[in-house]
């Protein structure tokens, strides 16, 4: 009988220790992060005849999550030469989208921007889409919006005319993986490691019979 008890007590033990170790592992597997990557695009537009050209950017923050739904943030900051003289543009915005299969797409939201010269500065907003293609985690494709400014620094530039303005991108993507990310692959691991657990623990105990069994002071206690 005291065998019995503590054969109970020692496989109670295991348990508790199993459960402590699957209640470790479940928020690991359901918030495990996901590190975010980017790359550059290529802003092309013009002000009024006084500048046109291009102008490179960052993208940051480029993920495309489990439900297919894609975002970057966009931003820019540069000084380019005019026939005015120099003018600081300033650009930030973010591009969400969708995947669908290889391709990419979506809108650019929440684009603002700032251009300043000679001691002045003009505020503006934009607004477009975009598109692109993936391969593999990395994504290249196109820009194509306007710029509306609502004040300007010099007189060349008028307010309140949308400026067009076109463009490439090109980034490397975060894809959130499933195996962490959805509730099935999740409930599986945690199957296996329980197996695991569960296998482990009694091949111990049979071991540890085998040997008391074998052993010439293994008697059964009254």
């Amino acid at each position: 009988m005291v065998a019995i008890m503590n054969f109970s007590i020692h496989i109670s033990s295991k348990m508790i220790i199993a459960v402590a170790t699957l209640s470790l592992l479940v928020p690991l597997a359901a918030f495990a992060p996901v590190s975010a990557t980017g790359g550059s695009f290529q802003l092309k537009f013009g002000l009024a005849g006084i500048w046109t050209g291009t102008i490179p950017g960052e993208l940051q923050n480029a993920v495309i999550q489990p439900n297919n739904s894609v975002s970057m943030t966009m931003v820019l900051d540069d000084q380019i030469q005019t026939s005015v003289g120099p003018i600081r543009v300033t650009i930030n915005g973010i591009l969400n989208g969708v995947k669908s299969g290889s391709a990419l797409s979506g809108t650019i939201q929440g684009m603002v921007g700032k251009v300043s010269a000679m001691g002045l500065s003009g505020d503006f907003a934009g607004q477009g889409q975009w598109n692109g293609s993936l391969n593999g985690s990395h994504g290249t494709g196109t820009i194509t919006g306007t710029l509306t400014f609502t004040n300007s620094p010099v007189p060349q530039i008028p307010t309140n005319q949308p400026y067009p303005i076109s463009g490439t991108w090109d980034s490397d993507f975060s894809i959130a993986v499933p195996e962490f990310g959805s509730t099935l692959p999740t409930y599986m691991i945690l199957f296996a490691v329980t197996t695991f657990l569960i296998i482990y623990m009694n091949g111990q105990q049979r071991s540890k019979n085998k040997h008391r069994a074998q052993s010439p002071s293994s008697e059964f206690r009254e």
